[in-house]
């Protein structure tokens, strides 16, 4: 499902027109970006969370030469799905 395709769906549900569902996606996720990048949490119940996690420092070889580095720690999106949601996709599973 694409961009568009979430539009339209959110228009025909809230029977607003695709120009505010548009403001209100962008907004939304703005919203999510500006919160986990400033290390907030975001929960949204049925859905789930939304966070930043820590990477620690970690040693890994480069496989064409062997040779090995260091990879720096660094912060990284994370979404955890809530039990609801992983339910109801488990219950879809075919």
């Amino acid at each position: 499902m694409r961009r568009k395709d979430i539009l339209i769906q959110l228009s025909q549900r809230t029977k607003l027109n695709l120009k505010d569902c548009d403001l209100f996606l962008d907004a939304f996720i703005d919203l999510i970006k500006e919160k986990v990048s400033n290390n907030e949490e975001i929960l949204i119940p049925k859905l789930g969370t939304f966070t930043s996690q820590l990477k620690k420092e970690r040693e890994t070889v480069y496989f064409k030469t062997g040779e090995k580095f260091k990879v720096s720690p660094k912060r990284t999106p994370k979404f955890k799905a809530s039990k609801s949601f992983k339910d109801l996709v488990l219950k879809n599973d075919l």
